[in-house]
Formats: structure tokens, C-alpha cells, sequence
């Protein structure tokens, strides 16, 4: 009962910090005041920029480390062989639910702790700037449908602590989104990062250190996939593009169909 509990309450949590983060990335406390209240104020802090409006390194050096403690969480987390070490102090079924608090708590520290840099690149005007916007409620709502497309609660950890000794790691389900894309969920990820209508260096800088952070992090997350599913993911991957959506549903051959 007690994995449970605290299964639920990090889950809680991160979906807190999910949500101040989209708040912070799309600077939706400057324009909604009571998301301000709630949330950091956003990316790009007050929106006013320095004097002789010159780039902070300094600024830039910080922001991209404070990141980097994140990329390094997962990179180090996801690996099979840390996975086994710590499996040997807590319970296999709470593993997921470590993984996400930890992730949760380094994310939480970057939105609290990101210095802004509101030097505007580009700035888009009406009504192509609704269009914008809506792109970027868009990527947050690819983000959040995405995960229930395959399993949102064993993503997040739920499945396994519910399930406890009896967890099996779930079969690949290829359904929806996933027939024309690998990972829509990151897309939805990038979709969010990118489109806004005012482009400044803080927020550029933060949507490419993730770009590579995803980039990176898809490679070492398919392999690690591949270990576990075997034939049944390398055909799907061979046949559906990563990032950029097919205009064809994926169909899986008739070996594969058996295998589901």
C-alpha cells in the first residue's frame, strides 16, 4: 500500500512541474496574470531586454549547464546497467516512479532557476501570431494525448507500482499517431519549444540544447527498446519516420500481427 502512495504522490508531482513548465516555456504568466501567480513567470522573466542589448555568455554558460544536469539524469537513469544497481536497494516496481521524481525535481530546478535572456530575435505580429500560438497549444496537447496513446501510467510509473512483482514490461502497440510517427510525443515537444511569436536568445537557447537533448536521447532510447522487443521494433522503426510524420499508416507485416 505504502508503493502506492508514494507512487500517487510523485505523480502528483509531475504533473505540477509538467504543467509550470509549458506555462514557463510559452511565457503564459505574462499574459494570463493568474498562471503568473501560480507558475515563474516565464522563460523570458519581465521581457526586458539590457541597454546595449548584448548577449550575456555568462547567462548562456548557466542556462545550458542547468540543462545539462537534466540530460545527464536521464542519460545516466535509463541505462540498463543503473537501472540494475539500483533494483538491488528499492523495489523493481518503484524504479520508474524514482526515475520521474528525479527527472521532475531537476526540471523543476531549471524553471526556477533559468536566467532570462529577453534579447528578441524575431517578433511576429497579428493575426500570424495566432497562428503561432495555436501551433504551440497544439504541441502541448500532442504532448499530453501522446502519452495515452501507448501507456500514460506506466510511462509515469503508476502500472508498476499498482501492478507491484507481477509487472510485465507492456508489448509494443502501434496505434493512432504512432502508425505515421516514432515519437509524436517529442514532436509535440518541439512544436512547443519553436513556436512562439516572439523568438528571444533565452528561449532559442533553451528549445536547441533540448533539440539535442531529444536528438541524442531518441538514439540511446530505440536501442534500449530494441534490446527488450527485438525484431518487432526494428521493423517498425525501419518502416515509420522518427520525427517528421508519414503521410501512410504504418501496417505491420503478417509475422509481426501474429506476434500481437
Amino acid at each position: 500500500m505504502i508503493e502506492i502512495i508514494i507512487g500517487l504522490a510523485i505523480y502528483g508531482y509531475f504533473f505540477y512541474v509538467f504543467s509550470m513548465t509549458f506555462a514557463w516555456i510559452s511565457n503564459v504568466g505574462s499574459y494570463i496574470p493568474l498562471v503568473g501567480l501560480l507558475f515563474p513567470r516565464g522563460i523570458d522573466g519581465d521581457m526586458v531586454p539590457p541597454r546595449n542589448n548584448a548577449i550575456d555568455t555568462n547567462a548562456v554558460v548557466h542556462n545550458v549547464l542547468l540543462f545539462c544536469i537534466f540530460v545527464v539524469q536521464h542519460f545516466i537513469m535509463a541505462r540498463p546497467a543503473t537501472k540494475k544497481v539500483i533494483t538491488k536497494v528499492i523495489p523493481v516496481y518503484l524504479e520508474r516512479s524514482l526515475f520521474v521524481l528525479c527527472a521532475s525535481a531537476i526540471l523543476h530546478l531549471i524553471v526556477t532557476h533559468w536566467t532570462p535572456i529577453p534579447i528578441v530575435l524575431y517578433e511576429i505580429g497579428a493575426p500570424w501570431s495566432y497562428a503561432v500560438w495555436a501551433t504551440c497549444a497544439f504541441g502541448f496537447v500532442l504532448v499530453f494525448f501522446s502519452t495515452w496513446m501507448i501507456d500514460h501510467f506506466d510511462l509515469f510509473g503508476l502500472r508498476q507500482v499498482f501492478m507491484g512483482n507481477n509487472y510485465t514490461h507492456p508489448p509494443l502497440v502501434v496505434q493512432y499517431l504512432y502508425k505515421y510517427v516514432r515519437h509524436p510525443l517529442y514532436l509535440g515537444f518541439l512544436m512547443n519549444f519553436y513556436a512562439t511569436p516572439v523568438m528571444t536568445v533565452g528561449r532559442l537557447v533553451f528549445a536547441l540544447t533540448a533539440t539535442a537533448f531529444i536528438l541524442v536521447g531518441i538514439q540511446l532510447e530505440e536501442r534500449d527498446i530494441v534490446d527488450v522487443l527485438g525484431r518487432e521494433y526494428e521493423e517498425y522503426r525501419s518502416a515509420v519516420p522518427m520525427l517528421i510524420p508519414s503521410m501512410c499508416p504504418y501496417k505491420p507485416t503478417r509475422r509481426a500481427e501474429k506476434r500481437h
